[in-house]
């Protein structure tokens, strides 16, 4: 493999002002200086413009357009794909960073020729980027994964964070570019799967990416509908596997009985949320839903929510008495 291949990175921002100059310094302060930063701002309506138009890098390629929104995101992808001049491809949203060895240490990884993705370690942060936890938190198991295990694995849960990421630019264009599922807001998952049938994606044990986690982030306002494009994603895939003659990696009845559980843990959340504001209708119509299909555990609190909800007993104070006794 050439030294020192160039890098571009694929940044789409909207409404970032608050954190898109910590995403861009992380960038210039990379070890590994051959990089081009494309960022697409979609439409953003406060002093992201303003931040960005301070750096005079040559390297950064600032590109402007009228906002498209969150379900059309793979078509903003896909345009910085057709600009991007580097051999390899890596993913940092705007409100998120890196930290200085990122690239540098992921470049290695494609020594060898059958691999298309790497990736790594996330550090989840708050609003302030101070850690407040790591994914996944022991070292990786799935080092040791065969690709169609690593397809089923990734098929059934999505444990790549995006802004660890590194992938090849002509494996994307193998598969024409980003993917994004109908109604789903996020392109991650369903391109991951996608050259997981053409190549390798190879684990890196340390810290690649922060993932900066706010209430305004898309992956909180649509949490619901990141689950259900999971869904949709399964079944489009099985059926594309079937179609091609691909053996099947999982058995479907098994991936929507997954789904289900997980439409059960996003009721519950938002439930729950719901009560802690007071909004007792909704927030007793989300555990409602709770009580069909959950687990015993999640059923008992759910009912137990349900109760207080009706004498006004908000769960923050229900579980400030649970902690203090």
């Amino acid at each position: 493999m050439e030294q020192n291949p160039l890098v571009s990175i694929i940044t789409i921002t909207y409404n970032h002002e608050k954190y898109i100059k910590f995403c861009i310094n992380s960038v210039l302060l990379q070890t590994y200086s051959n990089w081009e930063l494309i960022i697409i701002d979609d439409g953003s309506t406060d002093g992201t413009r303003e931040i960005i138009s301070q750096y005079e890098d040559r390297r950064i390629k600032y590109i402007e357009q009228k906002n498209t929104g969150i379900w059309r995101l793979k078509e903003s992808y896909n345009k910085a794909l057709k600009i991007a001049q580097g051999k390899f491809i890596a993913i940092l949203e705007g409100d998120d960073f890196w930290p200085r060895w990122k690239l540098e240490t992921q470049i290695s990884a494609f020594e060898k020729e059958g691999v298309v993705l790497s990736w790594g370690k996330v550090a989840m942060t708050n609003s302030e980027g101070m850690v407040t936890g790591y994914y996944p938190k022991k070292k990786s198991p799935l080092q040791k994964y065969s690709r169609s295990v690593m397809t089923r694995k990734l098929l059934c849960n999505n444990f790549i964070p995006a802004c660890t990421v590194v992938c090849r630019k002509d494996a994307l264009c193998t598969i024409n570019g980003f993917q994004q599922i109908n109604r789903s807001p996020c392109t991650d998952h369903a391109t991951w799967v996608e050259l997981s049938l053409i190549g390798e994606l190879v684990p890196i044990d340390e810290v690649l990416g922060c993932w900066r986690q706010h209430e305004n982030q898309s992956s909180v306002k649509w949490v619901k509908e990141l689950i259900e494009g999971h869904n949709k994603l399964i079944v489009t895939f099985y059926k594309k596997m079937l179609i091609r003659g691909i053996e099947k990696s999982c058995d479907i009845n098994e991936l929507n009985k997954t789904y289900q559980q997980n439409m059960v843990k996003i009721n519950y959340a938002l439930g729950l949320a719901r009560l802690k504001r007071e909004q007792y209708i909704e927030g007793r119509r989300l555990m409602k839903l709770t009580l069909r299909r959950g687990r015993l555990s999640i059923k008992f609190w759910a009912l137990l929510w349900i109760l207080c909800s009706y004498i006004n007993l908000n769960p923050n104070r229900v579980a400030a008495l649970i902690k203090k006794r």
